[in-house]
Formats: structure tokens, sequence, C-alpha cells
């Protein structure tokens, strides 16, 4: 930070050369009023902008209605397509570093000119995609195939309804239009009538159907989905999304330059004169969207380029998505005439036999029990017509008409379903396997052909392919048309299906319930099972591919684990020994366990790790223990998620054992750190508990170790909290420790509890940064180090331990004696992890980190030189898919960075970005380093705008830096860095925009710095120093001498807190002396301009041999303001005489 408070004081100072005028006026900010839509529009989140004229679009209607349905041939409504965005670069121009604000401005304008012409960011629209660019466009992510949606648009049913959207499009000035209805109301169905008279109207940019979208994908996957259909629909876009993979491909980029780069700019590069519309069905069925919509943000200045139509049951209330402007539309129910046109079009496809179609009166029936309900109507339909019913068509629909629930009744979809079933599996003994298969397809966690599947739960083959059509009817969705695979029930059915059948609520009469319990036990029964055919010594030969053995392979544990009651509720063993799954769980071999590991490593493409390869003669449970704790060590959330079910599977088996307790209450810990997940943390301290009663059970039980667990759980609930203040659960850590101490023990636990106790002091310091338990941290590492002697196997980390609390009181108190020794213990300690040794990355990493902070003081380039040496080695280390490669990546990228501000090497700096982009990737929302790795990048980006000028380095740093602030509440120790960094890159986009809004933001911002960072913190003298230099700008502006004012007071009010051996003490003399000067020009004070030479001669005596371009820069100014008194004081003269 203080290089880069240098390198404005020089700017500022230098000011007095030229005072140029504003490189552009300050915009002023409009509110527009925006005309109302159509009458039927009945909530509005805000008014909308000023209305904006557009070229009329006209409409073309199909024509007559086809119905889709097991019968006839399907059609194909919707053909999705994504998009990439681009920016361009120009990388092999450089600039130099301005130093006013004008010349910043006239050097964009110049690249914007010489390079880019009049039509910045409009480049692509010359261009043509190529068969490269087309095969670059493939590589994007591509929807999964919708062509299985079953129910179909009826003509002019929603006429009203589309006549608001496109009045919508063409009037408002708002960037979203969120439609929003029940389940079962045709959202779906309206959706894809939607997305395809927007493609005929060549306004479609893509149309995405999240209710098929698989449940690992996030913002950046949907963000490049997007992308793909862009370019698939409008093939001119193409070039410009090719370019922005080719840029804009590495791993974790911001999600606001993904918007910018895969879907604005690309859009933008059609020309068109309308917006395109980017429609996304059922976004309440992916569970990250407000992540993605609060992204929106970046495209409200570009509603121009793009707009959103999303459809779904959640309403969002005002505060969800600050920033976003959204305009809501309750999508109303069909009328009755809607709904019987859309009997009567269905019905004329069935064949009634020798009787006669539905009177007039039975359809109005109908239509007024559908309640405006699309999905009662297209189910009830679909029974009528199922052919797999033994009751005619005439039989089924006089019974659907015999119900005597009426409209509005909250279970008239449930009497459906239910109705449903009963007539398609009309003897109870069918309706068992039905429930049966039900329970399994409600677990399934892929899909299975027909065969494996009921091989999985030992079900005749005939028997499952029945159920499979009879459930039909009840199906909205046909992903396999071939009919040789079974699903889970969540891809086929409707939401409201699913609900149905999950819920517990539904009346006696007409409830078909599935317990997930039931499936998972089906299920793990029948993995169980096949487990020795598959594993043990006399195992089934079948092919690696084999659908079932792998997923057999990657699945039982959690089943068996979850056909369990949940853990932590009830944790009676003799409960769980009368579970169905105990038995055959308890009777698997040792061999049969080896074999299924063995398979496991190789299908997940690991080596069989020794602690297991050790355990030839192990029982199952140790077995699963083993596996379960170097799985669960994991960063593959799928792998943890394995490894804590093997680790329960364990603790079932073993009960009474309270080391596995232990082992898996430390796998929920160490999972609530990763996902930063309080329910994980809470699971982790219950369990830990546990193993400390089981302890008395379990004659070889260390208890001292158990309860350092607990110890280490309670810390989790802290680190995944993120809080202000300190919790209970971190205090209840610190008690566990101290009550230790007291106790008598051997040297070896009581050295671990010294640690563990070092540990959670060590965490409450990072939240009150009270020097006493910094203090008392630092004396109990030094205190467990002294029983760590030579040759201890754990004396490396001791070693370390408190050399990383050695580093961090360095960072309070600024003496380089405890970076010395800090620098000293990592050395021993990496001395004791040589090349091999599991820990020697971490010893690299912390090294690393000392030797940069010494550079930091030092400026000894070879320190930082080392530091890099050894983040590089610490790096290969650490490849693709180690948990710790992120912080890794991240310590490198800083001292590149830091390298970089020493040779201004562009390539130390790109590199930087790169790497911080990688470990962004590594660290999703939630991740504890989240918020330090966003900082880092950030500061590069505005590092690199410095060097080129390119403005969207210095908005996405804006972005990041706003992101990272979110992350640290009030309270956050970092918080105060977060809002300083802030205001600086608000400054420097002042500087080009000239925007007053974002000089005032930054002003405002630098305030709180200060306020957190008061007289006798370190960083206290740079926040001033970055205030006052905002203030100067707003001066420059406005002229109002308050600013002058409060900066002169501020500067002097931290010289009052300086010895004279303060490092940076001659800086804030400097800027005291010239802001002297400056309101001596604005108020004629000859005392002013007096004091401004005596202070600046002080700054001159006090500035460092080694600072010699500040010392002329002090020098000028002492022969301006001496020019100057010399002036003013002739002035004084004449006007006297």
């Amino acid at each position: 930070m203080d290089g880069e408070i240098d390198d404005l004081i020089v700017s500022f100072a230098r000011l007095h050369i030229s005072l140029p005028p504003l490189a552009a006026p300050l915009h002023p900010v409009v509110a527009f009023d925006r005309p109302p839509l159509p009458s039927h529009n009945t909530s509005l989140l805000r008014p909308q902008d000023d209305v904006e004229q557009r070229p009329q679009v006209v409409v073309k209607h199909d024509g007559p209605c086809t119905t889709v349905h097991r019968h006839r041939e399907e059609r194909q409504f919707v053909q999705l397509s994504n998009e990439q965005h681009v920016s361009t670069h120009n990388t092999t121009t450089q600039y130099q570093q301005t130093v006013t604000v004008s010349t910043v401005v006239n050097h964009i304008q110049r690249v914007e000119n010489s390079n880019f012409g009049a039509n910045y960011g409009n480049q692509a629209l010359v261009q043509t995609p190529n068969l490269s660019d087309r095969r670059v466009l493939d590589s994007l992510p591509t929807h999964p195939d919708v062509s299985g949606l079953l129910s179909s648009y009826l003509e002019d049913s929603r006429s009203e309804d589309i006549e608001y959207v496109f009045n919508w499009i063409k009037i408002s000035r708002g960037l979203v239009l969120w439609i929003h209805a029940p389940a079962g109301m045709g959202k779906s169905t309206f959706a894809r009538e939607l997305a395809q008279r927007l493609r005929s109207g060549n306004q479609l940019a893509a149309a995405l159907f999240l209710s098929f979208a698989p449940n690992d994908w996030g913002p950046e996957t949907i963000i490049r989905l997007i992308a793909g259909e862009i370019g698939r629909t409008h093939p001119r876009a193409i070039p410009s999304i090719a370019d922005a993979i080719e840029n804009y491909s590495g791993p974790a980029l911001p999600l606001d330059v993904l918007f910018d780069q895969y879907i604005r700019r690309p859009v933008q590069s059609l020309q068109l004169s309308h917006p395109l519309i980017i429609l996304t069905d059922a976004i309440d069925e992916w569970k990250t969207y407000p992540t993605l919509i609060k992204q929106f943000t970046t495209f409200d200045s570009a509603r121009d380029v793009v707009k959103f139509i999303i459809l779904g049951r959640a309403v969002p209330s005002e505060g969800d998505f600050p920033g976003v402007s959204v305009s809501l539309y309750p999508l109303p129910p069909a009328s009755k005439e809607v709904i019987s046109r859309y009997f009567h079009a269905h019905f004329a496809t069935i064949d009634w036999g020798q009787d006669e179609e539905p009177e007039e009166r039975q359809v109005a029936r109908l239509a007024e029990k559908a309640n405006g309900l699309f999905v009662w109507a297209w189910i009830v339909f679909s029974t009528i017509a199922d052919d797999f019913i033994d009751a005619s068509p005439k039989e089924v629909l006089e019974q659907t008409l015999e119900s005597r629930r009426t409209t509005g009744d909250s279970e008239l979809l449930a009497e459906l379903y239910h109705g449903a079933i009963m007539r398609s599996f009309p003897r109870a003994k069918e309706r068992q396997h039905v429930r049966k298969y039900l329970q399994a397809t409600f677990v399934l966690e892929s899909p299975l052909p027909i065969a494996d599947f009921s091989r999985l739960i030992n079900m005749d083959q005939r028997t499952v392919e029945r159920i499979r059509k009879g459930l039909y009817a009840l199906q909205t969705r046909d992903p396999d048309s071939s009919g040789k695979l079974v699903y889970p029930a969540t891809v086929l059915f409707h939401l409201s299906v699913t609900e149905y059948f999950l819920s517990s609520s539904i009346s006696g009469d007409c409830a078909f319930s599935i317990c997930t319990l039931e499936g998972h036990t089906i299920v793990g029964g029948g993995c169980l099972a096949l487990l020795p055919k598959f594993f043990a010594g006399n195992a089934e030969e079948l092919p690696p591919q084999d659908a079932l053995y792998n997923y057999v392979v990657l699945t039982w544990p959690g089943h068996v684990a979850s056909s369990f009651p949940y853990l932590v509720t009830v944790l009676d063993a003799e409960v769980w020994n009368q579970i169905e799954l105990y038995g055959p769980l308890q009777n698997l071999t040792c061999e049969t366990v080896r074999g299924w590991a063995k398979a496991l490593h190789s299908a997940l493409k690991y080596s069989c790790p020794s602690n297991v390869a050790c355990l030839e003669e192990a029982e199952t449970g140790p077995f699963l223990c083993s596996v379960g704790t170097e799985l669960s060590g994991d960063y593959n959330m799928k792998l943890v998620n394995l490894g804590v079910a093997c680790l329960e599977l364990a603790v079932r088996l073993l009960p009474h054992t309270a080391e596995n307790w232990d082992r898996l209450g430390r796998a929920h810990s160490g999972l609530a750190e990763l996902t930063c997940s309080r329910q994980s943390a809470e699971v982790a301290i219950a369990i830990h508990r546990h193993a400390v009663e089981v302890v008395c059970m379990d004659p070889g039980a260390n208890e001292e170790a158990v309860k350092r667990g607990l110890a280490g759980s309670l810390r989790s609930m802290i680190r995944c909290q993120q809080l202000g203040g300190v919790c209970e659960e971190l205090e209840e850590a610190i008690s566990l420790g101290r009550e230790a101490m007291r106790l008598e023990g051997a040297e070896a636990e009581r050295a671990a509890w010294l640690h563990n106790l070092a540990s959670s002091i060590d965490e409450r310091f990072r939240i009150t940064r009270s020097i006493e338990d910094q203090e008392e941290s630092i004396a109990l590492d030094r205190a467990a180090l002294k029983l760590r002697p030579e040759g201890h196997r754990d004396r490396a980390r001791s070693l370390t331990n408190l050399a990383l609390s050695l580093k961090e009181r360095f960072g309070v108190t600024t003496s380089l004696d405890d970076l010395e020794e800090s620098i000293v213990l990592n050395r021993k300690a990496l001395e004791l992890r040589p090349e091999g040794h599991r820990d020697r990355a971490y010893s690299l990493n912390c090294l690393a980190l000392s030797l940069r902070d010494r550079f930091g003081v030092t400026s000894c380039l070879d320190d930082l030189e080392e530091s890099i040496t050894l983040d590089r080695e610490a790096m290969k280390l650490q490849p693709e898919g180690h948990r710790d490669r992120g912080l890794t990546l991240n310590n490198l990228a800083i001292s590149l960075g830091k390298r970089f501000g020493v040779t201004t090497s562009l390539d130390d700096l790109e590199e930087s970005i790169t790497l911080d982009r990688e470990a962004m990737k590594l660290q999703p929302e939630g991740h504890r380093d989240r918020g330090l790795t966003l900082n880092n990048l950030a500061g590069s980006l505005k590092e690199r705008f410095g060097v080129t000028t390119f403005l969207d380095d210095l908005e996405e740093s804006i972005t990041l830096h706003r992101e990272a602030l979110e992350l640290r509440p009030e309270g956050h120790p970092d918080r105060a860095l977060s809002l300083n960094n802030l205001a600086t890159s608000l400054r420097k986009y002042f500087g080009v925009t000239r925007c007053l809004d974002d000089l005032e933001e930054s002003i405002t911002l630098s305030k709180a710095a200060v306020e957190l960072r008061r007289n006798g913190h370190r960083d206290h003298v740079p926040a001033l120093h970055n205030l006052v230099i905002s203030l100067k700008e707003r001066f420059d502006v406005t002229s109002s001498l308050d600013d002058l004012e409060e900066s002169i007071t501020l500067l002097r009010e931290a010289l009052g807190n300086m010895n004279e051996s303060y490092p940076a003490k001659y800086k804030s003399l400097w800027m005291l002396a010239f802001f002297l000067y400056l309101r001596s020009k604005a108020k004629r004070s000859v005392a002013d301009i007096f004091e401004a030479i005596s202070v600046n001669k002080l700054a001159i005596d006090l500035c460092p041999e080694d600072a010699s371009a500040d010392l002329q820069v002090l020098q000028e100014n002492e022969v301006l303001f001496e020019e100057y008194r010399a002036s003013f004081c002739r002035a004084s003269r004449q006007k006297t005489s």
C-alpha cells in the first residue's frame, strides 16, 4: 500500500506544474419516469426508465395447435443456443504511467481513435464466422436436450400475456421482466412459445430451461452456455464469441467480466436496432440463481443491447437484487374458455373407438375443475389418451368428472395424480411395486439401463418396464425416447408431481407418499448384494465401463449411510442394529471391501495410498474408516461426501470406538471449512461431543486427542461464520485448552494441547486484535517447541507454528526482530521436511511469506526472488486438485506483483493476474480465502490499468473490490484494507470518467478506513494520505475550502503522533506544505505561505538519500513556494503604497 501512496503523492505534488481543466464534464444523475404498460400489469417492483421508441416488432403467429403425446410424433418447439463475449485488447502497445488526469484521458482517447476507431467495442460487426471459429464455439457447454418436453402451446391461449411481454420489450427501460406463477400454470410451455416468437422476430439471444440443468452447474457455466446459444442463433456473433473464448477462457473469471465478454459484446457486435432477449425458465429450480442475477448490474447500463425475461415460482422482494431493475408480472390462470379449447384440441387426437367424443358440458366441467392449471389439463388428457389403462377413454373421462372437488381445492392436483396411479395400477400388489420403483428412482443418482436398474432393486425387468410405461401419463418430460434407460424421478416429472410424491401433508385418500429413506434402503441393499459379486475372489468379469458396476463403486456408501436415521439425531447403536441394512453391512468381508477400494481408486484415477494399502488384514470397520479419512481430506466435494459416508458406516459398525467418531467429527469440521457451512460445523461439534462421551466406553481411547478434536470443531464455527465478534464456540475451545493445561500429563499430550490452545487464542486475536491474545499465543508456541527437542517427530510443526505467530506479530509491531526469527525458524522447519515429505509445500509457503515481508521492509530484491522460487517449488508439489493449491497460487501472485513494482516487467504482472484467476476458481463463494484473492486480483488489474490504460481492467478491479468488501463486514479485521483499496480504484476511475459520484464514494470509503485505522495503527498514515489525496481531487473540482481545511487538520493530527524516525514523516510534511500553499493562494494568507516554506524544508531534511526523485520534487516545490512568497509580498507592498 505504501508504494501506491508514494506514486499518488508524486502525482499530487507535481500538479503545481500544470493544473489542467476537467477532461470531461461531470455527469448529472438523471431520473426518468416510466409510462404504464397495459393495465394487466398488476405489480412492479420500482418505476422504470424513460420510454425509448423502437421499431415495431411484428409477431407472426403459428398455425393450428399441434398436440404432443406419446401417440403422435413429437414436435420440438425450441432450439437453444448460447453465446460468448469478447473484449478487445491491444497487448502490443505499452503506455507510460501518466501524471495528470487529463493525460490519462488523452491516452485513452488516443487508444480509441488510433487503434479501435469510432466503433470501439463493435469490431465483430464486420466479421464473419469461419470454420475455426465455429469449432471454438463448440467448446462451450451446450443446453441439455429439451425435446422431451411433452406439453404444447395452444394458439392464442395467452395472447394478452404475450402482448404484454412484447410491449415491455419495446417500451420499458427495465432490465428484467420476472414472470411468476404457482406450479402447473403453464410457465414452461409459455416460455417455449415466447422463445419461438422471439426467435422468429430476431429478438432472441438465448433460451434456457433450467429444470434440465445439472445440479453442479454454476454461474460461470450458465454464462458460457448463454454465449454458445447466442452464437448458434446469431452466427454473425461467432467471431466475437471466439475471441472471448481465446482471451477469457481462464478459470474463475469474475462474473461481471464473463457477462461483458461472453454476452454483451457479442450481442453488441450484431449492431441491431433493438435489444436481444435472454429468456430463462424455471429459475428457482437452479439453486445458485441469486448469485447470477446479482451480477445483472453489469447490464443495467446496456439495456439497449440485452434484456432478461425470467420465469419461475419465486417472487423476488425489492431487496433481493439491489441495483437490478426488475419488473414483476404475475402470470394469470388460464380462463375456462382457454382450457376448454385446450381440451377440444387435444381430445381431437384421441381415438375414442365406438364412443362419441365428449359433450360440450363435459368439457366445460373439466375446464372448471382445472382451475386454470394447464398441468392438470395435460395430465387429464394424457391419462385419458393412455392406452396402458384397461379402461376406455370414455370411462376414464367419466371417472375424472365424478370427483366432488371444486375449483380452488388445494388438493386438486393431488387427487388427479392419485387417480392416474389408481387407474394405471388398480391392484394393490402392483402399487406396492410402483412405490418401490418410485422410492428407488427418487434417490437414483444417474440414469441406468433398465436391465441394470432391475437387477439393482431386485425387481423383474418386465415389471420395471410395465411401471415405466404406466407412469408415462404423469410425465411432462421424456429425455429417453428409446425407452432403454431408467432416469432419476426429478428428471421426468413436473415439479408439482415430485412435490406430491414427497409430501407428507396430503390427506389420506389422495396420498401416495414416497419415503427417500426407504429408497436408499432399496438401492443401498442392492449395492450391498452386488458388492461380493463384483469384488470378491470369484467376482464377475465385467468391463470397466459397465454402468451398474461403476454406479455401485461410486455410490454404495452414500446409499447405505442414508438408509440409517440421521446420525446426529439418533446416536443409539441399539436402534441402528434394527435397521434393515445393518446386517448386510456387518457381513461384508474384508476381501470384498478391499476389492471395492481398489476399484474406487481406479475409477477416480488415484493410486492406492499407503494408509489403505497397508491394511490388508484390517476388519471392515477400520478399513472403511481409513478410506473415509483419506477421501474426506480431498478438495473435490463429491469425494469428501463419499469419505464422510464411509466414516459414518465405520461408526455404525464400531459405535464404541472413540477414534472413529473423532475422525468423523474432523471430516465434518474440514467440510465446514471447505464450504463455510454452519450446518457442517454444528454436525462436527455434535459428533465430537458424542465422541467425548464414547471415550469412557473405549479403554484404548485417547481422551485428550478427542477433546482436541472437539476444540478444532468448535473453532471451525468461527471460521465458517466470518462474524465480527467472538462466538461461544471459540470461547469453549479456549476453555478446553486452559482446562487441559491445569492437568498433569505426559509431555507429548501437553505439547499437543499447547499448540491447540495457541491456535484457538490466535483465532480470537484475528477477531479482537488484542495484543494480550497475541502475546499468549506466542508464549504457548514457545512452550510447545521446548517440549519437542531435536529429533522429535513434531518439532517441524512447532517451529512452523511459532514462526507464523512471530510473523503475525511483526504485522502489528513492525519489529524486524520478529520477522528475522520467523525466517530462521521456517528455514529449520524446511530442513526437517526434505523432498518427498508431505508437508514440504507448506513449509516452502511459510518461508516464502516471511521473506516477502522482509523485502517489504528492506527492499532487498534477493528476498523477493527467493520467495518466488520457493512458491514455484511449492506449486509443483500441489498439482491441480490439491486442496492447498489456491493459497500457493495466491502467494506467488502477490510476490510477482511486488516484483513488477520493482522491475516494471509486464510479464510478472500478467502472470500474477493469471495465477489469481486460477486461485479464484479454487475458492468459490463461501471459501474463507476468497476475499484475499479478490483483493489481490483487483490490485493487479489496477496496476495493469496504470500501464495500459485499458479501462476494462479498472472497472473489473472496482467490481472485485466491492465483492471483497461484502465478504468483510463490520468487525472483520481486513475491512479497512478493502475500504481503502476500493476507494483508491474509484478515485482512479474518477480520473478517467470525471463522474463526481465516484470521487464522493471514494472519500466516504477512505473516511471509514481511517476511522478503523486510528492513530497508533501501523496503516493509519497511509490510509490518511489516501483520504487527503481524494479531498485534494475534490478541491480541484469544487474549489471548496472545506476540503483544504479538513486535509490540513488531518495531516497536522497525524504529524503530531509521529516521532522523528517515522519512515513516512517526510511525505506527510510534503503534503501539508503543498496544502498550505494552496490555502495561501485561495485565502491570500501570508502566514500559510511562510509555514508552507518552513514545513517543506523539514520534509527536505527528512527525505532519505535513496529517494532522489522525491527530493527533486520537494526542491522544485521550494522554488515554487519562494517565488509565490516573493510575488505575494511585492503585491502587498504595491497595494500598501
